[in-house]
């Protein structure tokens, strides 16, 4: 093998311990990067860059929260629409939903239509937040959310 092909290797593997490193601490509730995790974590409403709420998880908890089985499986959360409310939210357009990114592509956009009371916050086992919905295909759920940003309508 040559020097530089050697060199590259190297930096791959270098890369991926880093990552591995990084997404361990994320599951194991710490969060060196502030990538959301339970020592820390909450879910903030952007609009324009202005952070509108903040919610941690005991907050979201006390909204009102709704059941829904998908795939013989309950969850359970407040709505997508109450949190929206909650954080002063009147119109919009769309929402972009943004998460670690540790388990899925961390991002996923709604049109305000897709937005039903079917979608819901759902409180994962390790103390974060999922974006879940029946209509909603399990590879495309984001996981441990920490953003909603809406986009359009009026302030």
């Amino acid at each position: 093998m040559s020097r530089r092909k050697a060199i590259i290797l190297l930096g791959v593997f270098c890369v991926l311990v880093v990552a591995g490193l990084g997404a361990a601490e994320v599951l194991a509730g710490n969060d060196p990067l502030g990538s959301g995790g339970p020592a820390g974590y909450s879910v903030r409403v952007l609009r324009d860059q202005e952070v509108l709420a903040t919610f941690g998880v005991d907050a979201l908890r006390r909204l009102d929260s709704r059941k829904i089985t998908i795939d013989g499986k309950t969850e359970e959360g407040p709505r997508l629409r109450k949190v929206l409310e909650a954080a002063g939210v009147k119109s919009y357009d769309t929402v972009t939903i943004r998460g670690a990114g540790v388990y899925d592509d961390g991002v996923i956009i709604l049109s305000h239509a897709e937005v039903t009371d079917d979608v819901l916050l759902d409180f994962a086992n390790r103390g974060t937040v999922k974006i879940v919905s029946p209509r909603m295909l399990r590879e495309d759920r984001v996981r441990d959310v920490m953003d909603i940003v809406v986009d359009g309508g009026a302030p």
